[in-house]
């Protein structure tokens, strides 16, 4: 179904499927999200998907296809099992609830499109917003005087409690975010996330993605992507970004000599940039909020250790009860409220069992089984930001990339209609 705005013809299904994407990336970092607040997006969420899912699925016409589908017994499965959780920990239902929620919205489109097309639409708005990000950050920093204009907004993020213990601000001009009081010798491109941390996850898994479909490294669109990743300064961010040029490289070795010899300088030039970086520096440096935030991630890992050890096999519950347990364990050895390692916290809450179901579309994604590079990114990823219950983490696991033959059909073999 079509329709008319002035103009313009818009296509309702592609609309609705864009913008449900885009959501998908707001509740998964955006400072925008976390400052109206994060529930309110949520159920926006959840509400257009499932609206999505009765009308394109087929299920209202009984024409869906009968096939049993791993998704659908995965999150049948997981929901059955995570309700006995919720039985001992009934003071955290509404953090229980919630993330039923969010695999339930990445489910229900995963039975509407494909992972070539969640993929494809994903590139196409990490391109916006990298774009737009490199524009706020020319802006800021050949033209600082342009902040005593901008807004400021303070949020209490629970990553920098205890490191600073206060409120952090941010100027915001929506397409740009970033700390009033920053202290590099630039300011980092994080865009409209919280941090240039997580702001790296989205552009290199966009890479990744560009590079399984299109198979070409020197496009302008990933060029993009690696211009943006050098901008945010991140440490995860440039180790990233050499393990996928190093697979890259791997993959194509057998090219002619000049291109392997490209190929060759590229890697040395990121192993220089990752290793001779001002924020590598500070991470060792006793003085600078990087070290501090280094020192607090190893606390952080000894802690959700402890805790797995003592819970391994049921864990000790989700939500606000599960934060008091973590953050009493915390204090005991110096450190802060709640963990970096999402990991290692989602293992010790939720315990050996549940996770285990939780991963397990991880296990079956032959994408990721031959692609070891990739496993350790994921990992990576988990370890040092707050990813492991986001919506882009179950969007990761629910769209694994597939051949370019299916493109245009569902990862259930659900046609668009």
């Amino acid at each position: 179904m079509n329709i008319r705005f002035f103009n313009l013809t818009i296509n309702v299904k592609d609309f609705l499927v864009t913008s449900l994407i885009f959501l998908t990336i707001l509740n998964s970092g955006s400072l925008l999200v976390k400052s109206i607040g994060d529930d309110f997006f949520f159920l926006l969420e959840f509400l257009f998907s499932g609206i999505v899912y009765l009308k394109y699925s087929g299920i209202l016409n009984f024409s869906f296809n009968q096939r049993i589908r791993f998704n659908s017994v995965h999150i049948l499965l997981f929901y059955c099992l995570l309700s006995f959780h919720i039985i001992s920990y009934m003071e955290a239902v509404n953090s229980y609830i919630g993330f039923m929620m969010r695999i339930a919205s990445i489910y229900f489109l995963s039975e509407v499109i494909s992972p070539y097309q969640f993929w494809s639409i994903y590139r196409k708005i990490i391109i916006w917003i990298s774009s737009l990000s490199l524009v706020g950050m020319c802006l800021v920093n050949f033209f600082p005087s342009i902040i005593s204009f901008l807004p400021i907004e303070s949020l209490r993020l629970s990553y920098i409690i205890n490191v600073f213990n206060d409120k952090i601000s941010f100027n915001n001009i929506f397409i740009f975010t970033w700390p009033v009081h920053d202290s590099y010798f630039i300011t980092r491109n994080q865009s409209i996330f919280w941090e240039p941390g997580a702001f790296q996850l989205f552009i290199n898994l966009a890479l990744i993605s560009s590079l399984y479909y299109k198979n070409k490294f020197a496009s302008k669109e990933n060029i993009l992507y690696f211009i943006t990743v050098l901008t945010t300064l991140s440490t995860t961010g440039y180790i990233v970004l050499l393990l996928i040029y190093f697979q890259y490289f791997i993959k194509h070795f057998k090219i002619n000599k000049k291109q392997m010899f490209i190929n060759l300088w590229i890697i040395v030039l990121l192993v220089l940039i990752v290793f001779q970086s001002k924020i590598i520096q500070n991470k060792f440096s006793s003085n600078s909020f990087a070290y501090a935030s280094f020192s607090r991630r190893l606390l952080d890992t000894s802690v959700d250790l402890l805790l797995i050890r003592d819970h391994w096999l049921f864990g000790y519950g989700f939500g606000d009860y599960a934060s008091k347990i973590w953050a009493k364990k915390s204090l005991l050895l110096g450190g802060g409220t709640s963990s970096s390692n999402s990991l290692l916290l989602f293992l010790g809450q939720m315990g050996i069992i549940i996770s285990l179901l939780y991963f397990s579309p991880l296990f079956k994604n032959r994408f990721l089984n031959s692609k070891i590079l990739f496993f350790i990114i994921l990992i990576l990823w988990l370890s040092t930001e707050n990813f492991t219950i986001q919506m882009i983490f179950i969007a990761i696991m629910y769209f694994p990339p597939e051949n370019l033959k299916n493109k245009n059909i569902t990862h259930n073999t659900v046609l668009l209609t």
